[in-house]
């Protein structure tokens, strides 16, 4: 039994001891298991500090708690699935695979969201760099190119990427010389992601495993993270924002692992940016983004249909022109300006993008992230060949790895 704070509380803790009004008048008594409802009540009555029982341990949980964990789950995920076809089969494979992911969750501790939640309010603070109607999305790219503020291992690496004279021995040397970048590079080697036998501990090491294009490849994505700095906690929550940038990345990494011909490091690495145009938009717009959010979250919309009505482009194109200006290789290019394509796609990694895109979100990685799943696009499934039952198979993989990796970044 302790003592915790009303809005940190989660549909199915139970309360411990009767809740009564100061003349003594009972509100809730012991034994509730709490809903929605009744966090809200107690909301409205001034309480702000309950007792609650403490969290059970997976085998200690009943068949009626379960059921109401499952419930909450679901009133978080039917409205996220409003614009995708539940008859599709990877798309009820998806629901029903995140539906079990989070009351899992749920079970070990885990506070399941409540809708709407994580909606910003602009209470003046947020300033648009330009005003509504009187830019274009070059206006905004081109301030960000101007001003962003890359570490400069970033163009080191880049430069080494992009030119025909470097060699293994030059790039060993570029990455080992930062110490934050190597630390992590080994780390990730060393991880359930690439499950070798024996411990690399030098980047030469890595780059002769590996090979000098994929480690590269790697240490571009990681150093780019720490571009995206200065926007709005209030506007976004950054480490659920790469968090699920990262669960992207494994996905798309296991969905390319059986194709030939595609490198898993660069999926990996597509998959951690694929975002990036979001970040930019609610660094220049964020007044404008947090209309977009709403917007999205009101009329049971993707962020990304929510973008184009208020801004008149998404954060994919906008991802797409800032690759452009920062000179990314293509093969990002491709996957960060061709994850939301809704024609058909006829890029395989763009198309792995947008389904490990979709599974992250469906799947629910993030705990604060897209309030509405984008639309599966067939054409993706097609192209990759993806299946429930091959989604059923890479999941366990996917979820040790993310947790080791989301440790190694964020941790």
């Amino acid at each position: 039994m302790a003592m915790e704070d009303v809005q940190d509380q989660a549909v199915g803790r139970i309360l411990a001891e009767d809740i009564v009004t100061p003349n003594g008048r009972l509100i809730l008594p012991q034994g509730t298991v709490l809903s929605g409802n009744h966090i809200s009540y107690l909301k409205k009555w001034g309480i702000s500090r309950i007792n609650l029982e403490r969290l059970p341990g997976p085998k200690e949980y009943g068949h009626g708690i379960r059921a109401m964990l499952e419930e909450a789950a679901e009133g978080l995920l039917s409205p996220m699935y409003a614009c995708n076809d539940y008859q599709n089969p990877m798309v009820r494979a998806t629901y029903h695979a995140g539906l079990g992911r989070m009351v899992e969750r749920a079970v070990s501790g885990w506070n399941i969201p409540r809708k709407g939640v994580s909606l910003p309010v602009n209470d003046g603070r947020f300033q648009d760099l330009f005003f509504m109607g009187e830019f274009t999305l070059d206006d905004v790219i081109s301030h960000e190119v101007e001003l962003a503020s890359f570490p400069d291992i970033y163009f080191k690496v880049n430069e080494a990427i992009n030119s025909s004279k470097s060699d293994a021995d030059y790039l060993a040397r570029i990455i080992s010389s930062d110490v934050s970048l190597c630390a992590k590079l080994l780390k990730l080697v060393n991880s359930p992601f690439y499950g070798l036998s024996t411990r690399v501990d030098s980047v030469s090491r890595a780059i002769a495993l590996l090979g000098a294009d994929e480690l590269s490849t790697l240490a571009l994505g990681i150093s780019a993270i720490s571009a995206f700095q200065d926007i709005p906690e209030e506007l976004i929550d950054m480490k659920s924002f790469w968090t699920h940038s990262v669960a992207v990345g494994i996905l798309a990494r296991h969905l390319g692992g059986e194709i030939p011909g595609l490198s898993g490091e660069r999926l990996f690495v597509g998959g951690l940016l694929h975002d990036m145009g979001r970040l930019v938009l609610f660094k220049k717009l964020p007044a404008a983004s947090t209309e977009a959010l709403i917007y999205s979250q009101t009329n049971l919309l993707p962020m990304v249909e929510a973008e184009r009505d208020i801004f008149g482009f998404d954060h994919a194109m906008a991802g797409l022109m800032l690759a452009r200006a920062w000179n990314l290789p293509e093969f990002l290019q491709d996957q960060i300006g061709g994850h939301h394509d809704s024609g058909d796609l006829t890029s395989l990694e763009a198309a792995i993008t947008h389904l490990a895109d979709f599974l992250a979100i469906g799947l629910v990685f993030a705990d604060k992230g897209s309030l509405i799943l984008p639309p599966l696009n067939d054409s993706a499934l097609k192209l990759t060949g993806l299946t429930p039952e091959g989604l059923e198979k890479i999941l366990p993989d996917v979820e040790r790895e993310f947790n080791e990796i989301v440790g190694i970044f964020f941790g």
